[in-house]
């Protein structure tokens, strides 16, 4: 939820004309704190009613139920639907314009959604008329739509899972609405539906705001006359028949999304689209949902469509329009150009486009490449030049599948067959004996190649391999273009085929090296054939000597090599882990080799004559070498440059992940969805004030109001065999960028690269 959208309500705010229906059951009706929390009830809210603005390019996790996911509903709290009644509900400005305002307040509601000075004239009806106060003019009127989704898992729905049951044409304008409930609507699963309130305002018609939609949601029981036979069905997205009524969509309908950065179903339009029968609704109950909409919507519901080439159905269902031709996987979002295009094959513009037909019909024609683009467009190819991108660029529906994306504007969703072997792009070539294994998933532990890490700005494939080659090991990957890995040993199982190895190698830009935790593979020619795997639950297993065997514990490929040391700076089975900023950890320099019990993460740095090995108990909660650096305060510049973006799953471990898949050092929560980077922290002063739950974790906290958790790498001691040396995290950072002297002036010159901050934010 973004800061602009909290604004100061010490007073009642009586002239606003931004509109929400308020129910018990809504989420964010306690907002900014949980509706259970009966000792802070905020009375005068309004945040649900700012706008979603068209200036404000959210994100469909921003704007999707008001960005309010977590803030659920008290506790046994619903919207109540009565079957083939009427609901009756509040429009209002304010929480404190509802009868869900403070108690003690005995003034009489106001018959206005939104009313002014004595509640006998409305600002609500700012929104269906042209002026102020001025004559009532209907054609402002759009109509608002209740919508509902048959799960109670907020955590799987989509916007495009809800169907609109009920319309009002003439709302906002008073406080007091109803919407008829269809008759024979069957009840809802335990834990109950899931409901939305959704209403579109047009642009300059007296009060200048610009286009703008409104989305909240709301957990729902559905009562009365229920009927278990009956099944609400999917919608399909409406269409403007203002000019033919036989081309409007008849039965179930979605809501109307748009205006957003993405997640929009329709697109931006400069006239809105409306509830009303220009856009096949009728007024009151949508008595059409329980018979399929005359543009069959997909019955399937697909958390990843690319994570199951075949499609993941529920009962009853079949594959789905994003459902892949046997063998095709999806190789991501690539930016693309007028030329070279990506795709060196025909295309075809469609008003029915889907990912299922476009790859389909290229495999049809004997392409190993498709793609769609700008959500009309398919392309075909024998080869592809891929330019990788943030998958959020491709981000237009399908226009023949709305529940897709199909590319973007200049991107192109890639897929590619099963006779294409997705080779590292690029012109550098591998050394004799080497070959290309294939992109294998990572994580931060286990590693899939863990004995040996070093990064490099000239980094490419073959110069990976030459250097782990050099120290004896028998498998190379490069990963997140910048990043080399060693060992000899590989756990095949990690191999995958989801496209993630897409990022440009950052010695060889033409060259792909690896992804953000994917890692591009190389090994002996010999492993492609007759590498064998051993499925075990043993645990695994490695020898203290230098001369070591590693054997994984499922699926490997084990080899005996030597391990040499080497002038580079190392990282090996770096994944110490230190809670607290106070919380150092020593390192003893000796001549001789220091091994830790098998249970303890250990950080070991390797010179021609000695190995220094540190240990921390592995954390709980955060990724090895992270750290909690406290509550600090944030402001409109931020202390953490780089905003990330929202989730309705936010943890602080999965933030870190974000920011470290990212490149950063330090990662922070707040308000409960936002996770922000930085490579740099402003300021290390603590306060307090963190106390807003996140939203993946209730029991944890992820910020607050302009306060912000922040996590870094974990404080380094240095310790020699004449003086042990402790440096705070602050003396680290200015030391390594060369803004103070040595604190440990006894310390060799070398651990200043030893110190170096890692890019996962591992303090090495």
């Amino acid at each position: 939820m973004l800061k602009l959208w909290l604004l100061p309500a010490t007073c009642l705010v009586v002239v606003k004309a931004h509109i929400a229906l308020w129910d018990p059951g809504m989420f964010g009706l306690n907002y900014p704190y949980q509706a259970d929390d009966t000792s802070n009830l905020a009375w005068n809210n309004n945040a649900p009613v700012n706008p979603l603005r068209e200036m404000d390019a959210l994100t469909e996790s921003q704007w999707f139920g008001h960005g309010f996911l977590g803030y659920p509903p008290a506790s046994g709290n619903f919207m109540t639907l009565p079957s083939g009644g009427t609901y009756h509900g509040e429009h209002g400005c304010n929480r404190a314009e509802t009868s869900l305002r403070n108690p003690d307040i005995s003034d009489p509601l106001p018959y206005y959604a939104c009313p002014a000075g004595d509640g006998s004239t409305g600002v609500g009806a700012l929104h269906t008329m042209n002026t102020y106060n001025g004559t009532f003019d209907e054609v402002w009127q759009g109509g608002a739509a209740l919508a509902i989704a048959y799960t109670s898992d907020i955590s799987t729905l989509q916007p495009n899972d809800l169907t609109v049951i009920s319309i009002n044409q003439t709302a906002v304008w008073a406080r007091a609405v109803d919407y008829q409930i269809p008759a024979g609507m069957p009840p809802c699963p335990t834990g109950g539906c899931l409901c939305t309130w959704n209403w579109i305002h047009e642009a300059n018609h007296g009060e200048g705001y610009p286009f703008e939609m409104y989305n909240v949601l709301y957990r729902c029981q559905v009562t009365g006359a229920t009927d278990a036979t009956k099944t609400v069905q999917r919608g399909s997205v409406p269409v403007d028949c203002t000019n033919s009524s036989s081309s409007c969509i008849t039965g179930p309908k979605t809501p109307m999304y748009i205006y957003q950065a993405d997640g929009n179903n329709i697109a931006h339009l400069n006239t809105p689209p409306n509830y009303k029968s220009t856009w096949g609704f009728n007024d009151g109950a949508q008595n059409d949902i329980f018979v399929a909409a005359t543009k069959p919507a997909p019955t399937t519901y697909i958390v990843n469509p690319y994570a199951t080439p075949t499609g993941t159905t529920v009962a009853g269902g079949t594959p789905t329009a994003t459902a892949l031709p046997s063998g095709w996987v999806s190789y991501g979002c690539s930016t693309d150009q007028d030329s070279p295009r990506v795709l060196n094959g025909p295309s075809v513009a469609s008003d029915n486009n889907t990912i299922s037909g476009c790859t389909s019909s290229c495999a049809s024609q004997g392409y190993t490449w498709a793609g769609v683009e700008y959500g009309r467009e398919c392309w075909c190819g024998s080869s592809a030049l891929i330019n990788p991108t943030n998958s959020s660029n491709c981000n237009v529906p399908c226009s023949g599948d709305p529940w897709a994306k199909c590319g973007g504007s200049y991107a192109i969703e890639v897929f590619f067959g099963p006779s294409t072997v997705p080779e590292v792009p690029g012109a550098d070539t591998l050394p004799t004996g080497w070959s290309n294994l294939g992109c294998f998933t990572d994580q931060d532990s286990p590693r899939t190649l863990d004995s040996d890490f070093v990064t490099s700005s000239n980094n490419t494939y073959s110069q990976c391999i030459a250097h782990c080659s050099s120290a004896n090991y028998t498998y190379a990957g490069v990963e997140y273009g910048d990043e080399c890995w060693c060992k000899n040993s590989l756990n095949m199982t990690r191999l995958t085929t989801d496209g993630g190895c897409n990022v440009p190698c950052a010695g060889d830009p033409a060259s792909n090296c690896g992804g953000s935790y994917h890692i591009q593979v190389f090994g002996p020619s010999s492993a492609v054939v007759n590498a064998t795997t051993t499925m075990s639950n043993a645990t695994a297993t490695a020898t203290g000597t230098a001369n070591s065997t590693a054997t994984a514990a499922n699926s490997t490929i084990t080899t005996t090599a030597v391990t040499n040391a080497t002038t580079t700076t190392h990282i090996v089975n770096a994944t110490t882990t230190t809670n607290s900023v106070t919380a150092n950890t020593t390192t003893t320099l000796t001549t001789n080799t220091t091994t830790t019990p098998t249970t303890i993460a250990t950080t070991t740095t390797t010179t021609a004559s000695k190995t220094t090995t540190t240990s921390a108990t592995p954390s709980s909660t955060l990724p090895a070498g992270w750290a909690d650096l406290g509550c600090m305060v944030d402001s409109n510049s931020r202390l953490l440059s780089v905003y990330i973006g929202n989730s309705i799953k936010n943890t602080a471990a999965t933030c870190i992940q974000r920011c470290a898949a990212a490149g950063y050092t330090y990662a922070g929560t707040e308000w409960s969805t936002e996770c922000y980077c930085a490579k740099r922290i402003k300021s290390t002063a603590t306060t307090t004030g963190c106390n807003m739950p996140c939203t993946g974790d209730l029991k944890s906290t992820c910020g607050g109001f302009y306060r912000i958790n922040v996590y870094g790498p974990a404080a380094t001691t240095t310790k020699s065999a004449a003086q042990t040396c402790t440096m705070t995290l602050a003396q680290q950072i200015l030391y390594f960028f060369g803004m103070i002297s040595n604190p440990c002036p006894s310390t060799s010159a070398t651990n200043k690269r030893w110190m170096r901050i890692d890019r996962r934010g591992v303090a090495v």
